[in-house]
């Protein structure tokens, strides 16, 4: 049985951006990622190319030889390690919990 919080006090929702700008968050993630496969990215490139570019869009851009699996990878690879720093920069700000659809199991994952 999981805990439930005793008490709500508030909710907020963020459309990217409004609250919080996670832009940086994403270029970081995206560089940390990239540097794994081996790939590097210059900051203009990212943000004329990647930056707003759905996660499949970018995971075929970079891999554009079809290969689904490092694809995948990629893409998992990224939103675990935007989602932590995100955790972390939320944690560090505000005492609140983080409601996401991105599975949280997911996020301490490399």
């Amino acid at each position: 049985m999981s805990e439930r919080p005793t008490e709500v006090r508030a909710l907020l929702f963020d459309l990217d951006g409004t609250i919080v700008d996670t832009g940086e968050l994403h270029y970081r993630a995206s560089v940390e990622t990239l540097v794994k496969f081996g790939i590097s990215i210059e900051r203009d490139t990212y943000d004329s190319v990647i930056h707003g570019n759905s996660n499949e869009n970018i995971a075929r851009y970079f891999f554009p030889d079809g290969d689904a699996v490092k694809q995948a990878r990629y893409v998992e690879m990224k939103e675990c390690a935007f989602r932590a720093s995100l955790i972390l920069l939320i944690n560090s700000v505000w005492r609140i919990r983080l409601e996401t659809s991105y599975p949280l199991s997911r996020t301490m994952h490399s």
